[in-house]
């Protein structure tokens, strides 16, 4: 994933140049303890709206901008979609995000022999084994141990359909995943938004992209890159 290092570096040599910035982490990622019982959820505007409102109370004479990666990517597209012209930001970059995360998870489980979605499955495993005592309130949403839940687990989907999906009150992973696809919330942007694919992803995010859609949000340009 080259564009996330890319826009990592830009956001240091910006700096340097009297920039101010901020990191926001999804829950969980970054190797940051949870001290509540919930993990990630791609409809989390709330986090995203919360520390926008932090930063603007801090620094309300700047212009914030944002670019979020991936899942945090679909998060923000949510949000600004979500906000429209009351939105907090001047602007947004979305950078390789699952649109529409049904489509997403068929072609992560599909593509390279399902690999990339066992591998991600895998690290969401060890992160609740790990937070097992904090996320213990959810075993009784669960209706067993997290010890017994992880055992149904063995990828991305599994983990969603585990844990995400019934933590967060959907009532299946079809319907989360459709939920927190940022399609849904595209064309109500109301700010200047770019939205960069990198062609060779290995989670094919660039072909859930609704391209005729786009074409009608005077606000959203998109790139795509090798």
């Amino acid at each position: 994933y080259f564009a996330f290092f890319f826009f990592k570096q830009k956001t240091a040599y910006e700096m340097q140049r009297g920039l101010v910035g901020s990191e926001m982490c999804i829950r969980d990622s970054s190797q940051t303890a949870l001290k509540t019982a919930k993990m990630y959820c791609g409809t989390s505007t709330w986090d995203t709206d919360e520390g926008l409102k932090a930063i603007n109370s801090k620094f309300p004479k700047n212009n914030i901008y944002a670019v979020g990666f991936s899942l945090g990517a679909n998060i923000l597209m949510n949000y600004v979609g979500q906000k429209g012209d009351k939105c907090l930001l001047k602007g947004a970059v979305s950078v390789c995000n699952p649109t529409d995360m049904n489509a997403t998870c068929t072609h992560i489980s599909q593509s390279m022999w399902g690999i990339y979605n066992k591998v991600l499955g895998d690290h969401l495993m060890k992160i609740m084994s790990e937070h097992a005592v904090e996320m213990k309130p959810i075993e009784k949403i669960l209706g067993c141990t997290i010890e017994q839940a992880l055992k149904k687990v063995k990828t991305a989907k599994d983990f969603d359909a585990t844990f995400t999906a019934p933590v967060f009150g959907y009532s299946s992973v079809r319907n989360y995943y459709r939920k927190a696809s940022s399609v849904l919330n595209l064309e109500n942007i109301k700010i200047p938004t770019l939205i960069l694919y990198t062609l060779d992803a290995v989670s094919y995010t660039h072909l859930t992209l609704p391209t005729i859609l786009l074409v009608q949000i005077s606000w959203v340009a998109v790139s795509f890159k090798k």
